[in-house]
């Protein structure tokens, strides 16, 4: 095949762009209508798979907690922050995918080091583990929340698990047990267009329990819906750590550039469509659901909407149930592609430790997936109060890893003067997420210590 066949020229144009000339054959998909494009199998390395696997990564923990997130911020105030949170979505996956670009380096670690050296390297791989085992281990406080209310509604065991107290029979060894499934899996799921079809099943067990959550969501608000109790905006700190919370749910920025190094053709028009899809799906699923189900309970509105009572107080209702074993089945999935991620920065990181490591071996990667899933269980049984957790891990390393260091990238690889209006912007965004990443982190602690 000659060179000239890759060259893909717009009619009427005689001018070759760098997006051009990077461009591989179009597979013929991308030529169909919207319905084919949208229906037809994914391909291994189509623009789908990438935006599947990061609303995937999204997806998941904060999403049955986003409902007391409305509570705390009230109505407007919680749309509000969806809006922003959004919004911060596709700015961070942008500025991350054009500093790839500029740099050709498909590593967030990486392109870190190549701006900020060794340490600078160092400290994002550190902030990266930390935040998504606290995601993976949050995800696992709330499957095994849920598989308790589960096994007691259906008569699997016949009480009620006290999952306060930390070394709970029931609680401990489900934990251990989702740790061991997601363990078994991640061996095998290496790469993350293998995970493609468990994302579509995930993806639909969320939309199940949207469905199940808003379908039943009339029947509690005609029994507990007062517009008197409605808030409509809260301002204090309970809206920051709603924010908190939601920046949790939005971020996906981890798994960036594992999505972008499996695309066919990666060209700035494309990655832009990844980041601006994933946010506006993720939206769509996050803000509809989290009012409804507001709505449906009011001041009464659990940190877990899932755990809510059922419709039938005397028998269990059972499409709620199917739900919570969805989400279950939905936690797994999403830590197994967060645990891609986590698997990475772990390589990166003893390579800046050990210089003659070769961690591409099977025994080694088999002794790091064996020691952070060892450290996930155990963490995941210490943990145990899941929207303060999630809170802290928003404000904290998810601000600096999804927000803060793609500013910083972009602001080392962009070659727009500093008084720039971009630049500037770019600067002031970044000033005001440190403010308030030190504030939200500051309150959380004292809270938590407090509680303590």
């Amino acid at each position: 095949m000659s060179d000239e066949s890759y060259l893909l020229i717009p009619k009427g144009s005689d001018k070759v762009t760098s997006d051009d000339l990077h461009r591989e054959p179009s597979s013929g998909i991308e030529d169909k209508n919207w319905f084919i494009r949208t229906f037809s199998p994914p391909e291994k390395d189509s623009l789908r798979v990438a935006v599947n696997f990061l609303v995937t990564s999204c997806v998941a923990g904060g999403f049955v907690s986003l409902p007391y997130g409305m509570l705390e911020a009230g109505v407007l105030g919680g749309l509000l922050l969806f809006g922003v949170g959004a919004l911060l979505c596709f700015y961070s996956l942008n500025l991350l995918f054009i500093t790839s670009r500029k740099t050709g380096i498909n590593d967030y670690g990486k392109m870190v080091e190549h701006y900020y050296g060794k340490i600078g390297g160092a400290s994002l791989e550190i902030l990266v583990i930390v935040t998504v085992l606290g995601g993976m281990m949050s995800h696992n406080v709330l499957g095994t929340q849920l598989l308790a209310h589960f096994s007691h509604k259906v008569g699997i065991i016949d009480y009620q698990p006290d999952l306060d107290n930390r070394w709970e029979p029931f609680r401990v060894w489900t934990l251990i047990g989702l740790g061991v499934v997601q363990f078994v899996v991640s061996l095998v799921g290496r790469d993350p267009s293998k995970l493609r079809m468990l994302a579509l099943m995930d993806l639909g067990a969320i939309f199940f329990a949207i469905f199940v959550v808003v379908i039943e969501s009339p029947f509690y608000i005609s029994e507990n819906f007062s517009s008197e109790n409605v808030e409509y905006f809260k301002m204090g700190p309970d809206f920051w750590q709603a924010f908190s919370l939601i920046c949790f749910s939005y971020s996906c920025s981890m798994n960036s550039m594992p999505a972008k190094s499996h695309m066919r053709n990666p060209s700035k028009t494309r990655l832009r469509k990844v980041a601006a899809y994933v946010s506006a799906l993720v939206t769509i699923i996050y803000a509809p659901f989290a009012v409804v189900a507001y709505l449906a309970f009011l001041d009464d509105t659990p940190q877990v909407i899932l755990d809510r009572p059922s419709l039938h107080h005397n028998s269990p209702d059972i499409a709620i149930q199917v739900a919570r074993i969805g989400m279950v089945f939905t936690f797994c999935v999403a830590n197994i592609s967060l645990f891609i991620c986590v698997r990475v920065c772990f390589q990166n990181l003893l390579k800046y430790l050990i210089k003659d490591l070769n961690t591409s071996k099977k025994r080694v990667i088999f002794g790091m997936t064996l020691f952070l899933f060892g450290v996930l269980i155990f963490s995941s049984i210490v943990l145990q109060k899941v929207v303060d957790d999630l809170s802290l891990v928003g404000g904290s390393t998810v601000n600096m890893v999804g927000f803060i260091y793609p500013s910083m990238l972009y602001l080392k690889v962009s070659q727009k003067p500093w008084h720039s209006p971009k630049k500037l912007g770019v600067i002031v965004l970044m000033i005001a997420l440190i403010v308030y990443g030190v504030y939200i982190t500051t309150y959380d602690i004292l809270q938590y210590l407090g509680d303590e």
